[in-house]
């Protein structure tokens, strides 16, 4: 199965034979990601290009206050973002970079309906620009690429299908109110988004999965599968708040609305803080604990100190590893690359 893969990615890219084996792995992934989400991009887009057909124009000239709002607000969380890393095994390591963009563009939905679903597409694909041209790496590319794919999958086809599922099921747009049973329709399609979110990159998943258990046998899969589950829900745990902010919007006024979110934008100000606390410890813990291997193996070298520049060789790249592989995910992001790129 891996050879058909690597056949396939190299047809897109064929100097991937030139690439070590570590880099060929994270290559051959985002090529085959990137090549089995475009189906769900063009059904995403052409979904939203009908349901907002009619209502674009007009939804934008009634609520077009709101909809710049809105777009400031989302960049603004972008921006405000919080993460944790996480040693899968020796020399690779997991970190998953998030927002609480999602949660606000949620509550714009439930405002003004799938018209703004438009803002998340347009800074999207600015930032996949942005990126593009400021990077030469083909890797890189290939990531933004894969990464941009998934982010519109989610954002068009898992979106609106879960919005389906809330006007099916009685909710209304805007939101009526803050009653439990519009709270529980609005999560109920907030967990269908969740679903099919985590399905469209299943195979993403499924792939590293398998490389992992060819690389480093099944023990090493339950700490990667664990970090994959918890990147890909981390992002989710704001939603439940996009129901409140909406239904205070509603309720009271702008302003409120604006109120709450500023709090929301505290606490994840406050999350991003302790992300670099967190990572600092993390990262202060791992040299105490080679620094004490160095001293014990120098106390136990010979007196004639001839292993010594072997052992600080040794320990040197054990602390700074130039080629460790790292995972990096997000809402809008799943990455596999060497820091050393």
């Amino acid at each position: 199965m891996h050879v058909r893969l690597v056949s396939i990615a190299k047809f897109f890219w064929p100097e991937i034979e030139t690439l070590s084996e570590q880099r060929k792995i994270i290559a051959v992934g985002e090529i085959i990601t990137f090549l089995y989400s475009i189906p769900l991009v063009v059904a995403g887009l052409s979904w939203l290009i009908i349901r907002t057909a009619d209502s674009l124009i007009p939804v934008v000239q009634q609520e077009w206050l709101l909809i710049i709002l809105v777009f400031g607000l989302i960049i603004l969380f972008n921006r405000v973002n919080f993460f944790y890393i996480v040693e899968i095994r020796d020399n690779r390591y997991g970190s998953t970079s998030e927002s609480l963009s999602t949660m606000v563009h949620w509550s714009a939905v439930l405002l003004i309906g799938p018209v703004v679903i438009w803002l998340v597409i347009l800074i999207s694909v600015t930032a996949f620009l942005w990126n593009w041209f400021r990077t030469t790496s083909k890797i890189a590319r290939w990531n933004l690429a894969r990464s941009l794919n998934l982010t519109i999958a989610s954002t068009t086809l898992a979106k609106l299908a879960a919005l389906h599922l809330y006007q099916i099921l009685g909710g209304q747009i805007p939101i009526p109110n803050l009653s439990i049973s519009i709270f529980l329709i609005a999560f109920s399609a907030m967990t269908l988004q969740f679903l099919l979110s985590f399905l469209f990159s299943s195979g993403y998943l499924t792939y590293h999965i398998n490389v992992q258990k060819h690389l480093a046998g099944s023990n090493s899969i339950r700490p990667l599968l664990i970090f994959f589950l918890n990147s890909q829900s981390l992002p989710y745990l704001s939603h439940p708040f996009a129901i409140f902010a909406a239904g205070l919007y509603v309720q009271n006024s702008l302003g409120v609305y604006l109120l709450f979110l500023m709090g929301m934008l505290l606490v994840a100000y406050l999350a991003r803080k302790l992300s670099w606390l967190a990572e600092s410890s993390r990262q202060q813990s791992r040299q105490l604990k080679n620094l004490e291997n160095l001293g014990r193996e120098i106390i136990n070298a010979p007196l004639d100190a001839s292993t010594l520049p072997e052992i600080l060789e040794e320990h040197v790249s054990t602390m700074f590893p130039s080629g460790s592989i790292a995972i990096w995910l997000s809402p809008d992001r799943l990455l596999l690359h060497q820091p050393s790129d």
